[in-house]
């Protein structure tokens, strides 16, 4: 048994957030729904406009400076609209044990994770990937399932010596099953 290393850090509903905007910013399917709806409001603008405006040269001008506007702004609404929903999803239900203090400890069979409601653990097959972007590393346990270290909140523990362990041994746990 070799010995543990410890990440102590408090989550806030922003790194919950965070997270949510990280996937669905990088999933395929949220990805497609993102353009989908962009181009689809834009066709649907575009005729709504020039039926309700001149169906002149004056019109289609306008109908394509509104929908061309709406086009380069519904991104910013996307996101905005993304965290707000987030936040409201989360408000729906107690959640005791998603913000607050948690802490991860890297073990020979994998991760344990405890924070004041409970503790489980994971072994390192059940990790399906590290995505590490400014300011957070997120450890994937599932499509949708995620533990969120947030970096600039760590309270006890070397956040970079920890990333660099949990790395190695994932990356060792890998390359063993791969064999």
């Amino acid at each position: 048994m070799t010995d543990s290393l410890s990440l102590t850090f408090t989550l806030t509903m922003d790194d919950i957030v965070a997270w949510s905007q990280h996937h669905y910013a990088h999933s395929a399917l949220c990805k497609r729904a993102f353009w989908i709806w962009r181009i689809v409001l834009c066709a649907i603008m575009f005729p709504a406009i020039v039926a309700i405006t001149a169906r002149d040269a004056a019109g289609i001008t306008i109908a394509l400076l509104g929908t061309g506007v709406y086009y380069f702004i519904f991104p910013r609404f996307y996101w905005r609209a993304l965290a707000k929903h987030v936040k409201k999803a989360y408000a729906e239900g107690k959640n005791k044990g998603m913000s607050g203090e948690h802490r991860l400890t890297i073990g020979d069979d994998g991760i344990a994770s405890s924070s004041e409601v409970g503790e489980g653990k994971i072994g390192w097959a059940g990790i399906e990937r590290i995505v590490e972007i400014p300011g957070y590393t997120f450890v994937y346990f599932g499509a949708l399932a995620a533990a969120v270290i947030p970096e600039q909140r760590i309270v006890e523990g070397e956040y970079h010596a920890f990333m660099a362990e949990l790395k190695r041994r994932w990356e060792a746990a890998q390359k063993e099953q791969a064999t």
